[in-house]
């Protein structure tokens, strides 16, 4: 496996490792998978029982799959139960549920009562220790953003799942297993990136009349609650000492009315603290979001530059409301994607940025 071939051509390449990352075998096989932003993807395989390759070795729960495909990223992951499925056996085919690799850390627990202290990525890079402390992992630290301000966070005994979700909701960080296979030895090992945010800027135009599937039931969504009035206030000395800051958005609320909350931000906050949340609850808030749902072709580069996180344009004639006519321009960025072998269409979920 080591030597194998390099990936070609729109046909996926399959390969399944111990759960140890030890390479077992290569399947020719369709795989229907999902990625998604700060949480493990997940994906199914179905395979004849007629194949030789159709084992109980090769199919066990616990091994590991990389899928390849040579002009989009590589989907890793474990075959694994979930509530309602894990191998389903029909009259020819079994059809095997996969989930991301970032759900190796569900399968590990921290310590007891543990006090984590560092920038967010030095406590991302403990969490990872520590599962590889408590037995055969192959996971290991990988690319990790160091900046931030210093954090203090005391855990008691939890998933590591859940120790990185409390580290990414704290600090707006990004985290993914990018899989890597040893060129000497063919094994797989998962190595754990810690983003600020990540993704890149791309060239790439998504529009319906070159690169979008106009057969697909595509949307886009407006949502978001509307603030255009915000006041943030803190407790200052005695119970009756206050401290305010408000933020406001003249244009919303000419277009849509008042809209007014308060927030209490804690004791003993500066001023300038105050106001800086007020101006970010009203930057964030003022005007709706929108969520473009779109299926994306394989046309020219298109699919090359489709990865988490990346950012790029859509120009839409059907959706949205551009001026007296129909229509949507917007900058937007890749929270979710999803392929399958069979269509060979992406199916894009992105957010305006």
């Amino acid at each position: 496996l080591a030597a194998a071939t390099p990936v070609t051509g729109n046909i996926s390449r399959v390969r399944i490792f111990t759960f140890d990352g030890t390479p077992l075998t290569e399947l020719q096989c369709n795989v229907d998978r999902t990625w998604a932003i700060d949480t493990w993807g997940t994906g199914s395989l179905s395979l004849s029982k007629a194949d030789p390759k159709c084992t109980a070795e090769n199919l066990r729960f616990g091994n590991l799959v990389l899928v390849e495909h040579s002009k989009l990223p590589p989907w890793a992951g474990i075959i694994w139960p979930t509530s309602n499925a894990g191998r389903t056996w029909s009259r020819d085919v079994i059809t095997v549920t996969l989930v991301g690799a970032e759900y190796l850390l569900s399968l590990r627990r921290s310590e007891l009562n543990k006090w984590f202290e560092g920038s967010a990525g030095s406590i991302y890079r403990q969490i990872i220790a520590q599962g590889a402390a408590q037995g055969v992992w192959p996971v290991r630290a990988g690319r990790i953003w160091s900046g931030g301000n210093t954090l203090s966070i005391w855990m008691q005994a939890n998933q590591l799942s859940g120790l990185v979700d409390v580290l990414r909701n704290d600090t707006g960080g990004e985290y993914a297993f990018r899989p890597i296979v040893d060129a000497n030895t063919g094994r797989l090992v998962f190595e754990a990136d810690w983003y600020k945010q990540r993704g890149a800027d791309t060239p790439l135009l998504l529009t319906e009349d070159l690169n979008l599937d106009d057969t697909a039931d595509d949307s886009m969504i407006e949502y978001g609650e509307l603030i255009n009035d915000a006041l943030v206030w803190s407790t200052a000395g005695s119970w009756d000492e206050y401290v305010t800051a408000i933020g406001v958005d003249k244009d919303s609320q000419g277009l849509y009315g008042l809209a007014q909350v308060a927030r209490f931000a804690g004791g003993n906050i500066p001023q300038a603290t105050l106001q800086i949340q007020a101006d970010q609850i009203i930057a964030d808030q003022a005007t709706t979001k929108r969520e473009f749902r779109l299926t994306a072709l394989d046309v020219g580069d298109t699919f090359h530059d489709l990865d988490l996180g990346n950012r790029l344009q859509i120009e839409l004639v059907r959706y949205g409301f551009n001026g007296s006519s129909l229509g949507a321009s917007a900058q937007a960025r890749i929270v979710a994607m999803r392929f399958d072998d069979l269509t060979a269409k992406v199916a894009l979920t992105l957010q305006e940025t």
